[in-house]
């Protein structure tokens, strides 16, 4: 996302804290579910209806459920200091299916290629996105966390560094 400080009139990105926290968390419930599956949180309900964590596992106490908050808490992640605004982000395209709306049925359909109707219709759009150069500081927060605690994070943040994880 990007951040727009009025004072200098830059536009810079950052990572939602709540976004790094949902891909850790899911990244530790890999982990624990590759060592030992009994140990992973795992819905209980009615899955159709009612999602609820387990509650009672370590990923649970860590990272939050409907029984407990969360002990870890992930504050926005900004540009890190040495990095200058000019360039961290690039525009790149995209190839996006055509769509027009359907007035009498309020819906969306597909436009078919002029050429080829069975093939839809396509156009190149831009998305900004960061360049893989780019470095943010992270802060992460444990409150009352042990050494079990404290490596699933370290597990996670790892996974980011041999790209076993990603954002976006």
């Amino acid at each position: 996302m990007l951040s727009y400080d009025a004072q200098t009139e830059i536009a810079e990105p950052f990572i939602p804290g709540s976004s790094l926290k949902g891909v850790l968390r899911s990244t530790v419930e890999r982990i624990v579910r590759t060592f030992n599956e009994k140990e992973a949180c795992i819905g209980v309900g009615n899955k159709k209806t009612d999602r609820v964590l387990c509650g009672g596992c370590d990923v649970c106490y860590v990272f939050g459920s409907q029984e407990a908050g969360s002990s870890i808490k992930v504050q926005d992640a900004h540009l890190s200091k040495g990095m200058s605004n000019k360039g961290p982000l690039e525009e790149r395209p995209h190839c996006a299916t055509k769509y027009n709306k359907n007035e009498s049925t309020n819906l969306y359909e597909v436009v078919l290629d002029s050429k080829n109707k069975k093939k839809p219709a396509i156009a190149p759009r831009f998305e900004e996105i960061v360049a893989s150069n780019t470095s943010f500081d992270i802060k992460i927060n444990l409150d009352n966390a042990d050494e079990k605690d404290v490596g699933m994070i370290i597990l996670a943040l790892n996974e980011f560094n041999h790209k076993r994880c990603h954002l976006g």
